[in-house]
Order: structure tokens, then C-alpha cells, then sequence
């Protein structure tokens, strides 16, 4: 099934011109779509992912590059993550509801950080985006076809960061990155479940790699020595691809369906900036606090229907869809035992994750009442995360975990310091 909508999506491709951009389509598994956009490194995860006014290590290169001036020797860090997916789908007619369970894993985060006098340069490697899942859903419908779908998408950032101190209270740095964007997906839609590649049944692949330039910057204040502030914006990317429609004519045969492929559809990376608070209570013990505004709604900004031609009026509307922007709220912490011979870090925080499925926001129509149903998922969540870290002369080693109802995310990361 993949391999077919796959391959007609590939020569779809090669047979049309370059058109103008879309917005990403109503495919069935972009109900699903989970990202997240918690800073790199075991130590920020382990409080919550509050780190913009902090920002004191080298993943300060993507979270806060104005913090890279805080570093005194030169750093080489990495990270590993392990997320467990449990992603929600409607499973039949409202309210029936199942989940999907994937899991993925990877190197999350690489960057060497070279501090001078008063400024800094780093090069990193950042994963923004894995996620894969599959199932399949309203198999009991009355109002529904069945569907089965597959996705499987994943960014990459290759950046370079700058900074420089003004004052000793003030730093600003900036980032730019060459960022890779994959992205594969399926979706089979027929009248009876488990019946798929049969005469009658249709549906939609997307299929695409494409590459951006963003970047990123940000602010760093220490009005004393306790306290310190930070403030970040980041950009999100444009990555085009290719969306396919057809219908089975016999178990053998596929046709495309009038005004398909699509080329020029695009999945934007939403933009965010955020500001940071970080206070020492004592020499040992501080707190983090940040608050991030997401612009989730340049995912879902003319929205394409996956079974509309190009150029139908109102295809936009057809989808019906969209995504309302969030506000992330962070709180977190970390108390060293500085007193021993290799200090011990313990971490705890938490944050509220605004919900970010795409939702149905009507008129309902008949041809959209289908997704009126299916993108009907998702709500905010709270997220608990606690962390661990171990210091010796020149490395240190940190773990944490982040638990929440849609995922969990599981991290080790290392620095060392030459």
C-alpha cells in the first residue's frame, strides 16, 4: 500500500511544473501531528525546559544564543532522546476514541562552543521534529470511512551561533541554521474496514524533502548577581512537498484524481519568542521561569483539502481547519550538593503544553463533515519532568524525563569542557 502511493507521488512530481504554495493538507494523519519544541539538553528538560534566562551551557546556541558569553572554556555537547508516542485518533462516530503507540529515538543535539573575551561562536546540530506513527481509525463509523495512515517526519537544524557581551550585564547573540525537513505520509479511505486496495477505495500521500535557512536571536540581562533575564526569538521554516490524491479503479490499478499531484504544499514550522527569569535563592539552589508564545496557526494558514483540485474555490474552507497560537508556561529548578568531591544536580520542573492538534472550526459542509470528526483530538496538557546531573573536572553527565498523557520523552546528555 505505501510503496504504490509512494511511487505514484514521486512521478506525480516529475509530470507537473512548480506551483504556488499551499498550506499543509487535511490528510487523516495530520490529525495526529504531534512536535514539540522543548530546548535541547538532559539538563533544561530536567526543569521543564525553562532555560532562556538561564541559558549557561551550550545548548544556550539554539535556546538562548546571547547566553554562549557566560561559558570560560570550550565545550563539545551531545545529547540522546527517547520519546514514546501515544498518539490519540477517532476510532469510530464521536466520542470513540483509541490510541497509537510509537516510539522514537535518535541524537537529539550536538554543538562545540569556542568562548573568547567578550564574545562567542558556536556550531550545533539540533533535531526540532521526530515523529512516526500508524493505524487505523472509524472502523466502526456510520458517518466515517475507515482509514488506515502512515507518517513519518523529521527536521534537522545544522546552525551557527554568535555572541557578544556589551556590559557585564548585557549580551545579545544571534543564530542562523540550514534546517532539513523529510516528510512521508499515507492515507487509505474506504467504506468497509480492513478492506483496503479494493476497487472504490482512495486516498492521499504526501512525500517530500526540502531545506531552509532560519535563525534565531536573543537577549541576555543580569541586573545582579542573583537574578537574570532573557528573551528569545526563534524562526520556524517553510518546507515544500508534494501531496497526491487517487482512487483504486481495480485491487491493480490507481488513478489520480482530477488536479492532482499538488506540488508546492508546505508544512510551516511555527514561529515562538519567549521571554525567561532565572533566580538564585542561595549559591546553591535556583529557579527558572519562562513563558513562550507559539504561533502555531502558520501550520494550518490556508489549509489544502487532500480530495480538492488545485484552484476549486474555497479550498481553504473546504478543510475547515486550523490551529489557534499557545502560550507555553515553564517552571522549574535545580539544587547542586556542591559540598562533594563530584557535585550531584537534582532538577524538577514543570510546564503546560497549549494544545496544538489541528481542530475543526467549521462551517460544516458536506463534503468537510468527515472532518468535523477526525481532527476533533487533542487539549492542553501538563507536562512532569525531573532530571539528575553529575559534575567532575572537565565533564558532566545529566539524565531526565518528561511524562505527559500524549508522550514521554527520556534524556542523557554530556559535556566536556576543555
Amino acid at each position: 500500500m505505501k510503496k504504490n502511493y509512494l511511487a505514484l507521488c514521486v512521478v506525480g512530481a516529475l509530470m507537473v511544473s512548480a506551483a504556488p504554495a499551499f498550506a499543509i493538507t487535511d490528510e487523516e494523519g495530520n490529525a495526529s501531528l504531534q512536535f514539540s519544541f522543548v530546548p535541547p539538553g538532559a539538563r533544561a528538560l530536567g526543569m521543564g525546559g525553562a532555560f532562556i534566562g538561564l541559558a549557561d551551557d551550550a545548548t544556550a546556541a539554539y535556546t538562548n544564543p546571547a547566553g554562549l558569553t557566560q561559558l570560560v572554556n570550550s565545550e563539545i555537547s551531545a545529547e540522546y532522546r527517547n520519546a514514546r508516542f501515544s498518539t490519540e485518533f477517532i476510532a469510530g462516530d464521536l466520542p470513540q476514541y483509541d490510541t497509537a503507540n510509537s516510539r522514537e529515538s535518535g541524537l537529539a543535539f550536538l554543538s562545540y562552543v569556542m568562548p573568547f573575551d567578550n564574545w562567542a561562536i558556536a556550531l550545533y546540530r539540533h533535531e526540532f521534529l521526530r515523529y512516526s506513527t500508524d493505524f487505523i481509525g472509524a472502523q466502526d463509523s456510520d458517518a466515517l470511512r475507515s482509514f488506515a495512515t502512515n507518517i513519518d517526519v523529521k527536521g534537522v537544524n545544522y546552525g551557527l551561533s554568535a555572541a557578544f557581551r556589551f556590559s557585564p550585564q548585557f549580551s545579545a547573540g544571534v543564530g542562523v541554521a540550514f534546517s532539513q525537513f523529510d516528510l512521508e505520509s499515507v492515507t487509505e479511505r474506504v467504506n468497509n474496514a480492513n478492506q483496503f486496495q479494493v476497487a472504490g477505495a482512495f486516498g492521499a500521500a504526501s512525500r517530500g524533502d526540502d531545506t531552509d535557512v532560519i535563525f534565531n536571536v536573543g537577549l541576555l540581562w543580569k541586573p545582579s548577581d542573583k537574578l537574570s533575564v532573557g528573551a528569545v526569538y526563534r524562526d520556524g521554516g517553510n518546507y515544500e512537498y508534494t501531496a497526491f490524491a487517487a482512487r483504486y479503479t481495480s485491487p491493480t490499478q490507481l488513478v489520480a484524481l482530477p488536479g492532482f499531484p499538488k506540488e508546492g504544499v508546505s508544512f510551516d514550522v511555527p514561529r515562538s519568542y519567549g521571554v525567561g527569569l532565572n533566580y538564585k535563592v542561595t549559591d546553591n539552589f535556583g529557579i527558572n521561569f519562562d513563558v513562550a508564545r507559539m504561533l502555531y496557526s502558520d501550520l494550518t494558514e490556508g489549509i489544502q483539502s487532500s480530495l480538492v483540485a488545485d484552484g476549486q474555490e474555497g479550498n481553504a474552507e473546504v478543510a475547515g481547519l486550523g490551529i489557534d497560537d499557545g502560550t507555553e508556561i515553564r517552571l522549574g529548578a535545580e539544587y547542586v550538593y556542591a559540598e562533594m568531591a563530584n557535585p550531584i544536580v537534582l532538577r524538577a520542573g514543570l510546564w503546560r503544553d497549549p494544545k496544538h492538534t489541528i481542530g475543526f472550526e467549521g462551517p460544516v459542509t458536506p463534503i468537510n463533515r468527515a472532518n468535523a470528526q477526525i481532527f476533533s483530538t487533542g487539549e492542553d496538557e501538563m507536562h512532569y519532568t525531573i532530571g539528575l546531573g553529575m559534575a567532575f573536572e572537565k565533564f558532566q553527565v545529566d539524565v531526565a524525563a518528561d511524562f505527559s498523557n500524549p508522550y514521554d520523552v527520556y534524556s542523557v546528555s554530556g559535556v566536556y569542557r576543555f
